[in-house]
Parts: structure tokens; sequence; C-alpha cells
């Protein structure tokens, strides 16, 4: 790694810039906008969500016929509570209707960006952002890191397992992640000698933070303290994670083992940076100047406390507008405000998603943080993973540290009957590694059950997360 003076003021400004990205401009604007007063972030996004709601119906055959059958047109945006009115769309139309979906002429085409998402849904989504717009996000997500005494110049490590960033061309990426300060590694096949190599580079390295999946770091954490590794004289000042659901008893064992707080970020590929802890409290700081977050529970909005459906309406997107875009993603309002002083609205906890929950018989959902704790203080427990097949019927894959190992298939069978609230079938299954995702994402539990796709109005949760 280099110079932190020289990345912060000469290579990474000038990687942007290359990129057609003005991130350090767009920070500069961005930044104090966290302090703004409720009136004056209100106002931002009424007065975007007017622009970005008028330029898709002029300009978008996809959004004007949509609007049309709702029978809403821009002008019934007279204020924030109007956008329930419009309708809401999800991946099944980005996926058929993208280009129908662009805002842009041919002559403005060279400043989209071809992305697709991780396909841990099961199938990826291929759809276009702007240069614009990934600078914006680029920038609010630099202020959160702010909040914890962090800029770009700083080393860090990337604890990632997504093909688009681990791709091809590696020597070039590698000479970039090395002018960028930044040390990239995969979350594939986290074997025990890979990780050992990981707690090296950071010996050698020194990050002042990582940024991961919360699953890829809950298992490098998992290794450091069975290890007995001390890097308590090399603890970063926080460990963001991200991508896949964070339990309280992984955010424990990470920052046990890091000797460092967890810091959650919310977001996704399609809907860019969303929202992020600060160091003062255990909600998330919503990005209201880029986004206009919803949680919808039926067809209204969840009350406090209540678990609602993420949607999202993006206020920075130039190229292709998301307009009340069903994420699948499940969290609960905030009350109140966090401590910290900052006016961005917060969510109290990410749920996770609708996939990566249970049902019994009934129907009920069942967080997974249930199961998780079924599964607490099983002697030589390695790494597992749960998939519900039926609604009775579970598998367990169990990698254990010792083969000869007894398993407590009963204790652990009763527990998550307690949970489902009826008798389950349960095959206990010893294997040698877990698999992943094709994205990367270690996902401790796995649902197989279709027809969940929606929180009804009227559900609770059982074995929710406790609120923090």
């Amino acid at each position: 790694m280099i110079s932190e003076w020289l990345v912060r003021n000469v290579t990474y400004p000038l990687h942007e810039r290359l990129k057609g990205q003005r991130t350090v401009e767009a920070f500069s604007r961005v930044s104090g906008r966290d302090r703004w007063s409720p009136e004056e972030l209100m106002a931002h996004q009424l007065d975007r969500l007017r622009h970005t709601i008028t330029r898709a119906y002029e300009r978008s055959s996809f959004y004007r016929s949509r609007f049309d059958e709702a029978g809403v047109s821009p002008g019934d945006l007279r204020s924030l509570d109007d956008l329930a009115r419009f309708p809401l769309i999800d991946k099944s139309h980005l996926r058929r209707h993208r280009e129908e979906m662009l805002v842009v002429g041919d002559a403005e085409r060279s400043q989209l960006v071809k992305m697709r998402t991780s396909g841990s849904t099961g199938e990826p989504t291929i759809f276009y952002s702007d240069r614009q717009r990934i600078a914006h996000e680029w920038a609010v997500c630099w202020r959160a890191r702010s909040w914890w005494g962090l800029d770009w110049g700083d080393r860090w490590f990337w604890l990632w397992g997504s093909k688009i960033e681990l791709s091809s061309r590696k020597l070039v990426k590698k000479i970039r992640n090395r002018l960028l300060n930044r040390e990239l590694l995969s979350s594939y096949k986290m074997s025990d000698a890979l990780m050992a190599s990981y707690v090296r580079r950071w010996r050698r390295c020194r990050p002042r933070y990582m940024y991961a999946y919360s699953s890829s770091a809950y298992l490098l954490a998992r290794y450091i303290l069975e290890q007995e590794v001390d890097l308590s004289p090399l603890a970063p000042r926080v460990i963001f994670t991200t991508a896949d659901q964070l339990y309280p008893q992984m955010r424990e064992t990470i920052e046990r083992a890091f000797h460092s707080p967890v810091a959650e970020e919310y977001g996704s590929r399609d809907g860019g940076f969303v929202a992020h802890e600060c160091p003062e409290g255990r909600s998330l700081h919503v990005h209201a100047d880029r986004v206009v977050l919803e949680l919808v529970a039926g067809d209204r909005p969840a009350a406090p406390g209540e678990l609602g459906e993420i949607v999202l309406t993006l206020l920075d997107a130039v190229g292709l507008p998301l307009i009340r875009f069903r994420t699948g993603d499940l969290a609960r309002p905030a009350t109140g405000s966090c401590p910290c002083g900052r006016s961005l609205p917060v969510i109290s906890s990410i749920e996770g998603r609708q996939l990566d929950m249970v049902q019994n018989r009934e129907g009920q959902l069942i967080h997974a943080f249930a199961l998780l704790d079924s599964m607490e203080d099983v002697e030589g427990l390695h790494q597992f993973r749960i998939i519900q097949e039926e609604h009775d019927r579970l598998v367990v894959e169990m990698v254990m540290a010792d083969e000869d190992q007894p398993i407590p298939e009963e204790v652990v069978k009763t527990r998550m009957e307690k949970a489902f609230g009826h008798p389950l079938r349960v095959e206990f299954r010893r294997v040698e590694s877990v698999q992943i995702e094709g994205s990367g994402k270690h996902r401790l539990v796995v649902s197989r059950i279709t027809g969940s796709a929606r929180v009804p109005s009227d559900s609770s949760v059982v074995g929710a997360s406790p609120q923090t």
C-alpha cells in the first residue's frame, strides 16, 4: 500500500476523473447535508421527486403507461405523501422493460453504464446506471465513512465475493487496488489456509477499516477467535458489514475478534448505497438526499416498530429512474431521532430478505434469527447452513471441527420446533464445506418455500432480532 496523502490528494481524485465520475466534487456538495434541518431535507426531496417523476413521464414509455394506468400524473405530486399514489415496480419490470424505462436519447447513451446484480435472489438483473449517479452514490458512502473519521486515502480491506469486482483483468485490478490503498480479498472458499493468509496480510497492511459481506466477516472472525489470534494491537477503527443479514451474535463475534465496533450498511447493486450506521447509535441513517425510502406493509406504510418491505425511489438517477422500486428487503421504522444529531431519517433494523425467512404450517414468517439460536453452543461446530425444503422439513448442513464429535440432534430439533410451533422433520448432514452463493455470500438460512413474496399487513414475525 502507498502513502495515504498521495491517495487522498492524487490517485483517488484522478481515478474518478478518468472514469468520468466527479465523486470528489459530489462529496463536497453532500458533506453537509446530513446536518440540514428536516424542512430543508423534505424540500430537497420534493424538488428532486418532481423532477424525477416528470422526466420519467415525459421521456419513458414504460413510466407513462404505468402512471396512466394508475390514473396519476406528475401534477399529482404535491407533497411527499403523494408518492404513495404512484404504482410500485420490482425486479421483474427491470428485467423485461429496462430499455423502455430509459429517459435518455441515443446521444446521451454514452453516459450509461450497464450493470448487473449478483443474482443472490436466484436470477441476475441487468440494468443501467450512469456516471452522475455512481459519483453521488460514492459521495454519500464517503460521507458515512467520514462519520468514523475515515476518508478515501485510508488503507482498507475489502472482503468480497461479487464476480463483478473479482472478474478478469486481474493484473489491472491489482494495480488499481494498490493505487487506491485497498486490499481486495475473495470470500469464495474461505478455508482455514486462506483465512490464515488474510491474517498475515492484515498484520502486514494494518488497515484502518474493513468492508465486507456480513457472513464473510463473521467466518473470518470465528477463525481468528478459534485460533486465538490477538489483533488488539492492530484493531481497525471500524468494520463495515453489508450485502447479507447481520445477526446480533455475528456482530458480537466480529467485534470480539477485531476489537472494533461493527457498523452496518444497507444498499444493493440496483439501489446503490442507501443507509449507514453512525458511531453513536445502532439505527441506520437513510441517505435521504439521494433516495426516498418507504417501508410498506401490505398496501399501507408500516407503523413504528412494524416490519415492512423497503421501497426505494432514487433521486440521482439520470439515465434509468427507479420509482417506488420493491427491493424484497425487510426493515422496521425507528421512533425518535439518533443521539448523534444528524437530521437524516433512521430505520431501526434491517431484518433481511423475505427469502431469508422461513414459514411454519400456518404461513407465519419466522425470522432466521430464531433458527440461529437453535445452533447456539453446539460444541465443535465450524460452519453450518439451514435449508427449509418444506413447511415441516429442514436440512441442517454442518461442518464439524472433529468428524467424531457427536451432534446434539434432539436438542437442536426441539429448539427449532419451539420456534415453529409444531413438529418438524430435521435431517442433519455432516459436510466438508457449506455451499456458498454465486455472489460469494454465505447464507446461513435458506428457504425453498415459494409463495411468500409479500409481507401481509397484519403479519407478525416470530423470532425477530431484538431492537437496539
